[in-house]
């Protein structure tokens, strides 16, 4: 008895004769192709009329062989890798241009603190300098101040004890 039986838009042919038939005619081979051949075919696509024909014996049925190998199945489906790899190259290279700018501006800004911070710095020491150098001038100043008055003291007493020991001696014994 000769079955087929649909599967999700394709056929198995349960006789095996009948399955030789339409591989050969599909591949167009003779009669004879090989068991290791015949095993070897991708799935047969009939379509519903040609199924009720090859039932009835009307017609031999068209066969189209819709493998993943067949050129023509492919073509989309590369263009349509193709694109997708293109838009993901695309994708990839905007994060990469995004990713750099973000860098980018993260160490612009952090150049521009750093500028900020020497700045900052530079002012704060300068006017530390500043205090100190007025310190030191005011006390230096003072210094001067306090060592030309122990001078001039220092110079009258000194001034005093020759007037005492030697000047007023000798007046006295002018005066005599």
């Amino acid at each position: 008895e000769d079955r087929e039986v649909m599967l999700n838009g394709s056929i198995s042919v349960q006789n095996e004769a009948l399955r030789q038939q339409l591989v050969s005619d599909a591949l167009g081979m003779s009669q004879r192709a090989s068991a290791a051949t015949l095993r070897s075919t991708n799935t047969l696509q009939h379509t519903q009329s040609d199924l009720t024909a090859v039932r009835y014996g009307r017609r031999a049925p068209i066969v189209t062989n819709r493998s993943p190998t067949a050129p023509l199945a492919h073509a989309p489906r590369q263009r349509r890798n193709a694109e997708d790899r293109e838009r993901a190259r695309a994708e990839l290279r905007e994060k990469y241009d995004e990713e750099q700018e973000r860098i980018k501006r993260g160490l612009q800004m952090r150049r521009e603190q750093q500028l900020r911070d020497e700045e900052e710095r530079f002012v704060r020491l300068y006017n530390e300098l500043m205090m100190e150098e007025e310190d030191f001038v005011s006390l230096v100043k003072e210094y001067c101040v306090l060592d030309d008055e122990n001078r001039r003291r220092k110079q009258e007493a000194l001034c005093r004890e020759w007037h005492e020991k030697v000047f007023n001696k000798v007046q006295r014994q002018i005066g005599k």
